[in-house]
């Protein structure tokens, strides 16, 4: 199944949103993901989990019972962190898709978040040249 233009269209916006979020939160928070194995739909392979250490060590906030998965580990730092977080902030930010809050796919979701991580990595070497 491919994603449609919308769903794409969707994913594009909400990862600029949530790679937005992390460059202020976790700079250079691209560098810790591991694309070959980059998989929203995956709560070991997402952008939180891959960030769930990370971003538990940035916010300073309590781990959550242990065998929490790592998305819901680093889920659980961010919304206790942000006041303003609400159930669908994963979903605003490209964390996790949701068709009730008409949200993209999982594999337009993936594809954008490698596009992020690709644009960081290439201003990064633009940066590096100018210097």
């Amino acid at each position: 199944m491919t994603s449609t233009d919308y769903e794409v269209a969707r994913a594009e916006g909400a990862t600029i949103a949530g790679a937005t979020w992390l460059d202020r939160t976790l700079p250079e928070w691209w560098r810790l993901l591991d694309l070959d194995h980059l998989d929203v739909s995956s709560e070991h392979h997402c952008v939180l989990g891959q960030l769930a250490g990370p971003l538990h060590d940035v916010l300073g906030r309590a781990r959550p019972l242990p065998g929490a998965s790592p998305y819901a580990a680093a889920a659980y730092a961010v919304r206790t962190a942000q006041p303003y977080a609400s159930a669908s902030w994963n979903d605003v930010l490209g964390f996790s898709a949701s068709t009730r809050r008409g949200c993209a796919d999982y594999a337009a979701l993936t594809a954008a978040w490698k596009d992020r991580v690709r644009e960081r990595a290439v201003r990064e070497t633009e940066h590096a040249g100018v210097a």
